[in-house]
């Protein structure tokens, strides 16, 4: 794992089969004790400074259902590691499906 900070910017777009707000865990590599480091409305994006191997997990706030966990990797560039909450194709189709009726 490097020693350089990076940043991992985060987006939980508008209208996702998801509801209410998501919660930004970091969750610790020798426990997997996951610690809060906020929250996330639909539409608003969330900048978190971390190191490179660094594990997160998003998770539904209310139902605490894990949406999806990401590993912090360096751009290579002075850019931020971009992430969309449900890029990873985790979404179930049965919920999206009522979320649009």
């Amino acid at each position: 794992m490097a020693d350089q900070l990076m940043v991992m910017e985060l987006h939980y777009p508008n209208n996702w089969a998801y509801e209410g707000e998501v919660e930004v865990l970091y969750a610790d590599p020798n426990s997997g004790a996951e610690t809060s480091y906020g929250r996330l409305a639909q539409g608003q994006t969330l900048a978190r400074e971390t190191f490179p191997g660094h594990r997160w997990v998003l998770r539904e706030a209310a139902s605490r259902e894990m949406l999806m966990s990401v590993v912090a990797r360096p751009t290579g560039t002075p850019q931020p590691q971009l992430v969309t909450v449900g890029s990873d194709g985790g979404l179930d189709p049965l919920k999206a499906a009522v979320w649009r009726m």
